[in-house]
């Protein structure tokens, strides 16, 4: 990165009809929302260059969010508190920045330091037992596979942290999962989802599962902290 440019990191949501737009559509929209709003980000050299930006642990198409993240570098100081005002006069609605902070400039982004992700999971049926499943010698998932494109069948179980037992509510009943969610080893969770309605038997409709991301953490310590304290 370029000596005397300056890296910051702001949380955004992502609500409503803005799940249904793509993680490359989101960057497309972004790079319209910086030059709306004046700021000065830095670009990459070469034939083709562009903003040095990134969106931390792209996220599944059909996913609110409270807590995502996008990174930036700037060729100039900014108030964080100013930036977050720029950007927003600029955005449309179910998208907003609610935070930022400087990080520093001579580390990798955030993406590398990835672990886990906590998502709030509405399904729509009744409460059920979740401790079955859980304690089974493998969690079987069935994930699309990016060279064959068919469904196959994976363990999900090393990738699971935690599952709440789910509550009811008016709709249908709510859990909150705690999954990998690094470069390498991710577990979605509408696959855990589906995963757990098959295994109790239990009849759904995959567009009434309503899945939201709540939390994008790191390792520090031994334990979980969110991904912008990684440093």
């Amino acid at each position: 990165m370029t000596e005397g440019n300056f890296r910051y990191v702001l949380r955004f949501y992502k609500r409503g009809n803005m799940r249904f737009i793509s993680h490359l559509d989101l960057q497309r929209l972004f790079k319209r929302v910086l030059y709306r709003a004046g700021i000065d980000v830095d670009f990459t050299k070469g034939f083709n260059p562009h903003p040095k930006i990134n969106i931390v642990q792209p996220l599944s198409l059909g996913f609110e969010s409270e807590c995502e993240y996008f990174e930036m570098e700037c060729l100039s100081e900014q108030d964080t508190e100013t930036l977050c005002e720029r950007l927003n006069a600029a955005m449309p609605a179910g998208l907003a920045f609610t935070g930022c902070r400087r990080i520093p400039l001579d580390k990798k982004n955030l993406s590398a330091f990835t672990f886990a992700a906590e998502y709030i999971v509405d399904l729509p049926c009744s409460p059920f037992e979740t401790g079955d499943i859980l304690a089974q010698e493998t969690v079987p998932v069935l994930k699309r596979d990016k060279k064959t494109k068919a469904m196959v069948e994976k363990d999900a179980k090393p990738l699971i942290i935690s599952v709440s037992q789910p509550c009811a509510t008016e709709n249908g009943c709510r859990c909150v999962m705690i999954l990998r969610a690094a470069s390498n080893e991710t577990l979605n969770p509408l696959n855990l989802a589906e995963a757990m309605l098959r295994y109790k038997g239990i009849g759904y409709v995959k567009e009434d599962i309503r899945i939201t991301r709540t939390a994008i953490y790191g390792q520090k310590g031994g334990g979980l902290v969110p991904v912008c304290d990684i440093f």
